[in-house]
């Protein structure tokens, strides 16, 4: 990160998660020509109208940040990513959970994933469905961090790792 860009925070009180969901922005000194850490591929895009993502933030709901500390928020991948446990229905005391679901909110998009029998992160209505009370054979979801994550996905499939971005 350099001085030659302005760093900024975006944070957004979402009802429907367990903490704020956060974006990370810059721009060229004194200019409005905005990007975005994309939490897809982990670089930085352009902003406008050719570009997925067409308009760039609302300067009042930024928090500038210094360049060290925004090398420092990219560097730390799991804080972008929010972890619920997954359990079939209200969990009882000393219930474990069955499976562990993710949402990965992206200035371009968002995606919500269930960690599966093969092993991969696929997407998945879940989050979706428990925030809107959806079908009522929707799962139920706790909200956790990213190591208890790591530590049910090791219980109940034996993988370590999966959890990394």
């Amino acid at each position: 990160m350099t001085a030659e860009y302005e760093y900024f925070i975006e944070t957004d009180e979402d009802p429907y998660v367990h903490r704020t969901s956060e974006a990370l922005w810059r721009r060229a000194a004194g200019t409005q020509n905005w990007e975005y850490l994309s939490l897809w591929d982990w670089d930085w895009h352009l902003v406008g109208p050719d570009q997925r993502l067409k308009d760039g933030p609302v300067l009042a709901d930024l928090t500038p940040v210094t360049p060290e500390r925004a090398e420092e928020l990219k560097q730390d991948r799991s804080r972008w990513c929010l972890y619920w446990a997954r359990f079939g229905s209200e969990p009882r005391p000393g219930e474990q959970a069955g499976g562990v679901v993710r949402r990965k909110p992206s200035p371009e998009s968002s995606r919500d994933e269930a960690f599966g029998r093969d092993q991969v992160w696929a997407r998945t209505p879940s989050i979706f469905d428990f925030h809107s009370a959806g079908p009522h054979d929707a799962p139920h979801l706790v909200p956790i961090t990213a190591d208890e994550a790591e530590e049910i996905l090791q219980r109940v499939f034996g993988v370590s790792g999966a959890t990394a971005l």
